[in-house]
C-alpha cells in the first residue's frame, strides 16, 4: 500500500501543484516519478482496470508539453 501511495498518489499530486501553478518542471516531474512503475503497472496484466494508468502518463506528458506554448 506505501509503494502505491509513493510511486502513484505522490506524483498525482505533484501533478495537480503543477497544473494549478503552470509550472512544467512539476509537470515533468511528475511523469518521470511516476513512469516506471506506471509502466510496469499497465504492461504487466493486459487487458485490466491499471491500463489506465499508462494513459495517465500519457495525460501527464501531454499536459507539460502544452504548458510550453
Amino acid at each position: 500500500m506505501l509503494i502505491l501511495l509513493v510511486m502513484l498518489a505522490a506524483p498525482a499530486v505533484l501533478g495537480l501543484i503543477g497544473s494549478f501553478t503552470s509550472r512544467r518542471k512539476l509537470m515533468y516531474a511528475a511523469f518521470v516519478w511516476s513512469l516506471p512503475y506506471g509502466l510496469y503497472v499497465s504492461v504487466a496484466s493486459i487487458p485490466s482496470i491499471w491500463n489506465l494508468f499508462g494513459l495517465m502518463l500519457i495525460f501527464y506528458l501531454i499536459s507539460a508539453l502544452q504548458m510550453r506554448k
